[in-house]
């Protein structure tokens, strides 16, 4: 395998690698703030694999292809990473502290994170192709199968070490800050 294709598969699973640990970091923290993990997770989920379709269709519109718009991407994915956790901590206090019933205040909990994920999910779904299409052009022999294939990969590893280690050893703001790295 030459350098360049080795490049390619680890940058595709790095990314997914990203994504699925900022999903899974989300769900986490709407879970510990409305205290129900099973909507937590299922929405978190749903919004995510939404976000990717959308990202996907939206690809489609992308007039030129080249490595700048990628990189725009993968800045953008960075700056959503980098906002979320502290917008969804800062609005986690002012909706505690207001004046608004329970109940509204757990459907505002479970929803606003969302943006982020959404956000987030619609840029992976972008670059997922983005990936497909460059480096195709570029190695002559990236196939979508592969892409794909290191994409979820990339995003089985995050769900193992993300929430089967970071979190129980790094507790929830030092996962979010490896995430960054």
């Amino acid at each position: 395998m030459s350098g360049k294709k080795l490049f390619y598969l680890i940058l595709v699973s790095t990314t997914s690698f990203a994504s699925m640990a900022l999903e899974i970091i989300t769900a986490r923290m709407v879970s510990g703030f409305t205290h129900n993990y099973v909507a937590a997770q299922c929405l978190t989920i749903s919004v995510f694999i939404l976000g990717l379709g959308c990202g996907s269709y939206l690809f489609n519109f992308i007039k030129r292809k080249s490595i700048l718009n990628l990189l725009k991407i993968e800045i953008g994915l960075y700056f959503v990473f980098f906002f979320s956790f502290f917008s969804i901590e800062f609005f986690h206090i002012y909706v505690t502290r207001s004046d608004i019933a329970f109940s509204e205040k757990t459907l505002l909990l479970l929803c606003f994170p969302q943006i982020f994920v959404f956000v987030a999910a619609t840029l992976v779904g972008t670059e997922i192709p983005f990936f497909y299409e460059y480096f195709k052009n570029e190695l002559r022999s990236a196939s979508f199968g592969k892409t794909l294939a290191f994409s979820y990969f990339g995003s089985f590893l995050a769900g193992y070490v993300v929430a089967g280690w970071w979190l129980s050893q790094f507790k929830l703001f030092n996962t979010f800050n490896l995430n960054l790295i």
